[in-house]
């Protein structure tokens, strides 16, 4: 039964595709050629006429000879002969207009046969689109068939879907309960974890105040108190009584104009790198390293003298700064913290809340109530100093190796490793302007006056910039010239004329801002320099290295 139904339903659609190919192919031609078909028989009829004229004019020829060859008979068919007259006459008109409607007709022929060639491409063109969407009609079946069959595999998933969606809503009542019982647990072991932490940071306190009271400051590389001479070296130096023996120290040096010549003393100032320093007032020197401490010192002509050592930090110290007065210190370490002393050595606040090592922390200029810090978490916080509060996050698109603030606008200047320099304004979290360099930036400076951006690059090129109209005004370059690490400091003299960093092959390079030649190269360590800074009045140089050393140049 299904085999004769089959081959009814195929025949069915033949015949059905035969009456559509004669409503396309044969009926919108029957005009044509019925009236084509008329024509030819009308041609044909004409023909045959035409032919039947021929044969009497010349029958009536022939007559007509027959008459001028016999005059004597002319009498007698002159009346015959005006009747064949007027019979050809008839006929000569009939022919005339026999040719005429056969010039017609073939006027009418070459037309229609000019439309049926038109028709006949039209119809080519009719047959190639049919054939066309008879392909189109087929891929679309087949379309139609493969999404049926996928419609119901995605019906079939939805419904397991939904199920699998049932059993997690009722799991995740289930974690929901659970969540809250953690929350909750999760909160008595915060409050107890920031009791413990308050708990050693007193305890630290207390043993600083012990080695305070206990302890008196050690010299280091110093010479013994049998061989100090009270006399000064020269008129610059004066004498001063500490704890200590007495001792010939460097006063507060006057403003220096100079750059300095030679190494005044070195020393090891730290178990492993000393990757920041700072100076600070007078004669305060501050230094942090991988050994996880900021190390305070007094420095003297031949020797320093350590002064104290502030403890915490459990990772490698990147970056020290203090206030203008010197009564707090800030580090940031490779411990994702920062943290904040007193100048009698009390652990103050631990800033928490970035997620990555902490290469920049500076005090805004001249506010030390808030502290702004950069970190390689792409993030750019600012705090506040009294409670220790997080007050703004800035977000960069790149990690941050180190920031300045100042200017007119106390705007904050953040170097990346993008190669960008960001131009920050506290009021807004997007960067107001950016600077694009071609290498990764391991620092930047900002010279006293405001005027002048240090920018120093790992492809061994110093930018100097006017913060004027933010373009680079100079660049500084020397053939040995070879930055060290990712955080290797180059920092403005204060009077702004030179410029000081660190090399590869242990050599510190003096610059001239103006005219971008080296005024000197000096010689004291034996690795790696990282980091380089001025005192205040330009009279002294103190760079650090990777070897555990410090080095004290003047002009000595």
């Amino acid at each position: 039964m299904e085999t004769h139904k089959q081959d009814k339903n195929f025949e069915r659609e033949i015949l059905q595709r035969i009456r559509k190919r004669n409503q396309y192919e044969v009926e919108p031609w029957e005009g044509i050629i019925r009236s084509h078909q008329r024509l030819l028989e009308a041609s044909d009829n004409l023909k045959a006429g035409n032919i039947q004229l021929t044969v009497e004019i010349e029958k009536l020829r022939v007559a007509n000879q027959e008459f001028t060859a016999n005059p004597s008979s002319n009498s007698s068919n002159a009346e015959k002969l005006s009747v064949l007259e007027q019979k050809i006459f008839k006929l000569q008109e009939e022919i005339t207009e026999l040719h005429r409607r056969k010039g017609e007709h073939a006027d009418s022929v070459i037309q229609l046969s000019a439309s049926l060639k038109a028709k006949e491409v039209e119809l080519d063109v009719a047959k190639t689109r049919l054939s066309e969407l008879e392909t189109a009609r087929d891929s679309l079946h087949c379309e139609r068939s493969q999404l049926e069959q996928k419609i119901c595999q995605k019906d079939e998933e939805l419904r397991l879907i939904r199920e699998e969606h049932s059993e997690l809503l009722k799991d995740h009542h289930v974690r929901e309960e659970e969540h809250k019982h953690m929350k909750s647990e999760c909160d008595d072991l915060i409050n107890r974890w920031v009791q413990i932490k308050q708990d050693e940071v007193d305890a630290l306190n207390q043993t600083n105040e012990c080695d305070i009271r206990v302890r008196p400051p050690t010299p280091v590389n110093a010479r013994r108190e049998s061989n100090i001479s009270l006399s000064p070296p020269d008129d610059s130096f004066e004498l001063v009584e500490e704890d200590g023996p007495k001792r010939w120290t460097i006063p507060p040096p006057l403003f220096s104009e100079g750059f300095p010549t030679k190494a005044l003393f070195s020393w090891e100032a730290h178990q492993g790198e000393i990757s920041a320093a700072k100076f600070g007032t007078g004669n305060l020197l501050a230094t942090g390293g991988t050994d996880c401490t900021v190390k305070l010192w007094n420095v003297y002509y031949n020797s320093c003298t350590q002064i104290g050592t502030l403890e915490g930090s459990n990772k490698a110290v990147m970056s020290i700064d203090m206030d203008y007065a010197a009564k707090f210190f800030v580090s940031g370490s490779n411990d994702c913290a920062c943290r904040i002393w007193t100048s009698d050595r009390r652990l103050k606040h631990v800033l928490t809340g970035h997620t990555d090592s902490v290469f920049a922390a500076r005090f805004l200029s001249g506010d030390s109530g808030r502290i702004v810090t950069g970190s390689r978490d792409r993030t750019i916080k600012v705090w506040d100093t009294n409670n220790g509060a997080c007050m703004r996050t800035m977000k960069s698109p790149s990690s941050c190796s180190d920031l300045i603030s100042g200017g007119l606008f106390q705007r904050i200047v953040s170097a990346h490793a993008d190669g960008k320099l960001r131009f920050w304004d506290m009021r807004s979290d997007k960067p107001i302007h950016e600077i694009t360099f071609e290498a990764k930036i391991t620092s930047v400076d900002l010279s006293q006056d405001g005027q002048l951006l240090l920018v120093c690059q790992k492809d061994n090129v110093i930018n100097v910039i006017d913060t004027n109209n933010n373009k680079v005004i100079t660049e500084l370059r020397a053939e040995d010239f070879r930055v060290a690490a990712l955080y290797s400091r180059a920092v403005f003299h204060p009077n702004g004329r030179y410029v000081a960093a660190g090399s590869q092959d242990g050599s510190v390079l003096i610059w001239n801002t103006a005219k971008g030649t080296v005024e000197t190269v000096l010689k004291e360590h034996k690795h790696a320099v990282i980091v380089c800074t001025w005192h205040s009045q330009g009279g002294l140089l103190a760079t650090t290295d990777r070897s555990k050393r410090a080095v004290l140049w003047g002009e000595l």
